[in-house]
């Protein structure tokens, strides 16, 4: 076989090694249920946080039928985002295990303020004067 027959084969076959290798990373996950609650967490001494980052809390997994403490970490933060733990849903009878993750901040949106409403000013008070003739001004 020829060198370039040989390349062009080995490359084409790499090529779709990296594909096959690609497309598997792309689906990958998993669901953990169990039939009975996990038990209560421990208490965990939460560190000062420092800016830029998170705290995650603790929370736990099973290896096999054993329950297994997953102590809490900081994690970078993210502007516009707020860390939701991972954490275990009911759904039933059963137990959902719920991966931590990142949800988007609302978007912070401001009221106008109300309209001002001028109120017309009152009407000034009528006074009456009179000039009576040879008694100067007089009101009533």
């Amino acid at each position: 076989m020829s060198f370039k027959k040989l390349f062009l084969c080995s490359a084409f076959v790499i090529g779709l090694t990296a594909s096959q290798a690609h497309a598997a990373n792309v689906g990958v996950g998993f669901n953990l249920d169990i039939g009975a609650p996990p038990p209560p967490p421990p208490v965990e001494v939460v560190p000062v946080v420092q800016p830029g980052y998170v705290w995650a809390p603790g929370y736990w997994t099973y290896q096999g039928p054993n329950p297994v403490w997953v102590p809490g970490h900081m994690i970078v933060a993210r502007p516009g985002f707020h860390w939701v733990p991972e954490h275990w849903a009911q759904r039933g009878p059963r137990y959902h295990f719920v991966p931590g993750h990142w949800v988007q901040d609302a978007p912070v949106v401001y009221a106008p303020p109300p309209p001002v409403v001028y109120a017309p000013a009152p009407a000034p008070a009528v006074v009456e004067f009179n000039y009576q003739s040879g008694g100067g001004w007089h009101h009533r």
